[in-house]
């Protein structure tokens, strides 16, 4: 499914989704499936600089050779290639735009879908998580830690996102709209923002988006037994159960790490 499909599928055109389009490679052209298959391959061998794995799949995306990169950064002493390094070597902004805020009348709202299954943080316990949610594990963390999450919420300290960056990702690492994103069950978002082409995003957006006459129910139930081991994943869930991890319980109730004589490992 190209930029196209997707933009009629969410009725915006492409610029008012605010789409960036793929330049063309440093050699002048966009690679061809044998070329891309080189790219990622010398890509995927480079060594003794880090490289995150955003960054990497980024690059193939682009067309961007990394050992160019590589040999500039280890010339000047720096020992990381940035996300922002990979866009300018393509010819666009180190940072990509904002994202375009749509009008209520074209915006995309998810599905509410109470699903009652045994929580990521207690399988002992049943809950009841909108799966469609903007924060689903938070809700289900609240359900199991009832007093925990009302004294973080009392302190003041904000629960974690599915994306480290919010509820969406500031960007895809493929360039597909991340408003198609958000009807997804969450344990669909993250590996459709994380993957490196439009076909792999779009066959998972294809697939989970909620649409007439589906179970919608047993859709999310798929892809949280699907994808309930994909690292993006397993890391929201960790950010979420690190939130109420560190609240200690003395005096009679849960303390925040902030309270003098309570002390947490960081």
């Amino acid at each position: 499914m190209d930029i196209e499909t997707f933009s009629r599928r969410v009725g915006l055109s492409t610029a008012e989704l605010g789409q960036e389009t793929a330049p063309a490679s440093p050699r002048g052209e966009v690679p061809d499936a044998a070329g891309r298959a080189e790219l990622e391959a010398a890509n995927s061998e480079l060594a003794g600089i880090y490289v995150t794995p955003l960054v990497r799949k980024t690059a193939n995306r682009l067309g961007v050779l990394l050992s160019d990169l590589a040999a500039s950064n280890k010339a000047s002493g720096r020992p990381r290639i940035t996300l922002g390094q990979v866009r300018e070597a393509a010819g666009l902004p180190a940072k990509a735009a904002a994202p375009v805020r749509r009008s209520a009348a074209v915006a995309i709202t998810a599905p509410s879908v109470s699903v009652t299954r045994r929580s990521l943080f207690d399988l002992g316990q049943t809950v009841t998580v909108n799966e469609y949610g903007a924060n689903p594990l938070v809700e289900d963390i609240r359900q199991c830690m009832p007093a925990k999450h009302a004294a973080a919420i009392a302190a003041g300290d904000r629960p974690p996102t599915v994306f480290p960056t919010g509820d969406l990702p500031v960007f895809s690492a493929s360039g597909i709209p991340v408003s198609s994103l958000a009807p997804l069950p969450w344990p669909a978002r993250i590996p459709a923002a994380q993957a490196s082409t439009q076909a792999a995003a779009a066959e998972i957006v294809n697939y989970y988006t909620p649409s007439g006459g589906r179970d919608l129910q047993e859709l999310a139930a798929t892809a949280l037994m699907f994808y309930a081991g994909d690292p993006g994943n397993i890391a929201y869930q960790q950010r979420v159960e690190s939130w109420l991890s560190r609240y200690v319980f003395m005096n009679g109730q849960w303390a925040p790490p902030s309270m003098p004589g309570v002390g947490f490992d960081a």
